[in-house]
């Protein structure tokens, strides 16, 4: 049987597309190199057909594509919208034909059907209810996404042909970042449609996920190795704060729960800060001047963000139960940054966690963490791993720790990264221990 990243390979070129806050960059060309399935008949429908939607779904464009037509603000019929419709319809398809596959434990039913709810709740009181329908739409959209993942990832065979998609298509878009940071391109590690703190949250998150594949792989021991060491060098040279402290808080944890482990961190992280050294020195010339306005506009943005979180705070508290609605965060703080010469124009909270407690209240925001902190506690249960998964849920953890911390520097809840993580986690801990 092909590993899933060989079918389809002349849609490497065809890039999905969306809007800047649709569909987290930049897991972009390769992850839709997942095609189509071995069957031919929508009866017949097997994993391969939905995964290849899954990270469609997940994409977002290397060369961009606007949408043909707008509604609230955001762009319609763009290519990832596309993908995700029809994966939701496959998915519908799929469940018809095997419910108990999808089936969730009453545990992880809970949070989400509160959540969703919620939401729906909130959407009545929203100041612009024709923005908060869609988000709402979106979030009742990634539920189903991580339904989906948790439901198709079912086997250990499935769950590594899914890293490798995910890891093939961040390294891809590494070297895009890299080669365009070398080229004086970009003053950022990014891709040319992403911005560079949301390409560092997923490479920093998909990064551990890509060291255990060439940790283990056989076949694919090299191109994996290279594909890490890419990752790795992308990450710093995005100039992403939030990523890199996202990591040393998952360095900080993993050296407190795997001692074991402390040799080969250090090995490699010094291996790692000797290639960057290298790369560096070979060509200094975008570092320097990456360096120079980062440096140049942290300032502002520390301020712009600290305000915009204070703003949201304050609506936490004036709109504790409901929030101000799903995507209204954007229209409630237009009128105060117009007041103040000193603000720029924000439409996101820039904090994950924060931005769902403002728009949806804090018992939303408390669903929220309860259904993401149950998909990482399952990590941790004492249980036989399943042929090909051994050792699987330590970078899992770790690739849901990074991204929790990412998250409060970032607004990514309606991206695909925690869905994706939190749907291959319920789908590890699901497994047999037999």
């Amino acid at each position: 049987m092909k590993p899933i990243w060989l079918h389809g390979r002349s849609l490497v070129a065809l890039q999905a597309a969306g809007s800047s806050r649709d569909i987290a960059p930049p897991a972009r060309a390769a992850m839709q190199v997942a095609a189509a399935s071995d069957r031919s008949t929508l009866a017949a429908l097997t994993w391969r057909s939905l995964l290849a939607l899954v990270v469609a779904f997940a994409a977002k464009s290397i060369v961009g594509l606007d949408g043909v037509a707008s509604f609230a603000g955001f762009s319609l019929l763009t290519l990832p919208k596309i993908a995700g419709a029809c994966f939701l319809v496959l998915l519908a398809a799929h469940m018809a034909r095997a419910p108990r596959e999808y089936a969730l434990e009453g545990a992880s039913r809970l949070p989400l059907l509160a959540l969703l709810v919620l939401a729906c709740v909130s959407t009545v009181t929203a100041m612009v209810p024709a923005t908060a329908f869609i988000t709402t739409c979106r979030y009742a959209a990634y539920i189903a996404f991580f339904i989906g993942v948790a439901g198709l990832a079912d086997d250990a065979g499935r769950r590594r042909q899914l890293v490798i998609v995910l890891t093939v298509g961040c390294a891809i878009a590494a070297t895009f970042a890299l080669a365009d940071l070398a080229t004086h391109r970009k003053i950022l590690a990014t891709t040319p449609f992403g911005d560079a703190n949301d390409v560092a949250l997923l490479l920093a998150s998909t990064w551990p996920l890509a060291i255990w594949l060439a940790s283990t792989a056989r076949r694919l021991r090299v191109a994996a190795w290279a594909a890490v060491v890419a990752i790795g060098l992308a990450i710093p040279l995005t100039m992403s704060r939030g990523a890199l402290l996202a990591l040393a808080a998952a360095a900080a944890w993993l050296l407190m729960v795997e001692r074991r482990l402390v040799r080969m961190i250090v090995a490699s992280a010094a291996a790692l800060v000797a290639v960057a050294l290298f790369v560096i020195a070979v060509n200094p010339a975008p570092l320097r001047v990456g360096l120079a306005a980062k440096e140049r506009i942290a300032s502002a943005n520390v301020q712009n963000r600290l305000e915009a979180w204070r703003f949201a705070a304050d609506r936490v508290v004036e709109h504790p139960l409901l929030g101000i609605g799903p995507g209204n965060f954007g229209a409630a703080y237009e009128s105060h940054w117009r007041a103040n010469p000193d603000l720029h124009h924000l439409s996101v909270v820039h904090n994950s966690w924060l931005e769902i407690a403002t728009e949806l209240g804090v018992p939303a925001f408390a669903a929220f963490v309860a259904f993401y902190a149950l998909a990482f506690a399952r990590m941790g249960r004492p249980s036989l791993p399943a042929p090909g998964d051994e050792g699987l849920a330590l970078p899992l953890r770790l690739s849901m720790l990074i991204a929790a911390v990412a998250g409060f520097f970032v607004s990514v809840e309606l991206t695909s990264t925690f869905w994706l993580l939190a749907g291959l986690a319920t789908a590890v801990a699901r497994e047999p221990s037999s």
